[in-house]
């Protein structure tokens, strides 16, 4: 399986505990990860677990979690995960990007590099992402790389701070695409 996956400016790999320094300075910021319903992270220290773990996935047979870090110039700026569903016939995506790298085209570049990997490495032809209805970066760049609503009358629940937002759902399929 080839799990290092180069664009034009970016490296995506797996991700590693070496990445810990670079993945906290946005997975632990709140103003990075304002709509994230897991992050931001509240420790370093709980981050550090969570990328011990990931970094282990990789390594079964069969990882419920492939977890990517973004790499620019040598600097990890990002991270894009695909969570397979339980019987592994589609996956959802979720991605972050360092605040300082917003607006640059680097997520789309790195989507599109793992949504191939996700159709040519893991077979899978149907992939979902989800986010907040006020994130409209997100829900755009879904569009920009083909996925279709299918919902936005769902919600999500933060439990950091006991908020209820609407939520967005998008779906894209290999054959629509």
């Amino acid at each position: 399986m080839n799990t290092k996956l180069l664009t034009e400016r970016l490296v995506i790999e797996p991700v590693s505990i070496d990445d810990l320094e670079d993945v906290a300075a946005y997975a632990c910021d709140i103003d990075n990860a304002q709509y994230k319903i897991y992050l931001p992270y509240p420790s370093v220290e709980v981050l550090r677990k969570y990328l011990d773990l990931s970094e282990k996935k990789w390594g079964t047979e069969a990882p419920d979690i492939y977890e990517f870090s973004v790499k620019f110039e040598g600097r990890v700026i990002g991270g894009i995960s695909i969570y397979m569903s339980d019987d592994r016939s589609f996956g959802e995506l979720g991605w972050i990007i360092s605040k300082k790298h917003w607006r640059k085209g680097f997520a789309f570049e790195a989507t599109k590099a793992v949504m191939r990997f996700a159709v040519e490495e893991l077979g899978l032809d149907t992939l979902t992402a989800e986010c907040d209805e006020r994130n409209e970066p997100s829900y755009r760049l879904m569009e920009k790389l083909g996925f279709v609503l299918e919902t936005k009358d769902s919600t999500r629940y933060y439990e950091r701070t006991g908020e209820t937002a609407m939520q967005r759902k998008y779906i894209w399929k290999l054959k629509e695409s």
